[in-house]
């Protein structure tokens, strides 16, 4: 999601729109922080087409880099008790997330093919 987006496009496109609770807010391919549904506790309904999300976001999310292996990036998210990492590379361009729910799906794959 775009920093400008408003809190009311933030859930009704990116959230509701991708069945997801946490969106990466980018700007030009640059990241900036993530955004989630729990941010919207602080504000009530009737300020969500005032307030953007560069108003919400997380800047201290943890990032992965596109170097480290899966294993780094679980225990990113273990460590930040999180579901999901962006991954950005050296100068903070957006390069996509690792989201757990995907490394479940990909070991579930990997075991049915080994059989």
């Amino acid at each position: 999601t775009p920093p400008d987006a408003t809190a009311s496009e933030f859930v009704f496109v990116h959230v509701l729109g991708r069945r997801v609770t946490e969106v990466p807010v980018v700007e030009g391919g640059k990241y900036l922080g993530m955004c989630s549904l729990t941010q919207l506790n602080d504000i009530d309904r009737d300020s969500w087409d005032d307030t953007l999300v560069e108003q919400l976001m997380d800047t201290d999310a943890p990032s992965a880099q596109p170097s480290w292996t899966l294993r780094d990036a679980v225990q990113a998210m273990e460590n930040a008790h999180v579901d999901q990492i962006v991954v950005v590379d050296a100068n903070d361009n957006f390069v996509g997330l690792v989201q757990a729910e995907q490394i479940v799906k990909l070991d579930e794959i990997l075991d049915a093919t080994e059989s």
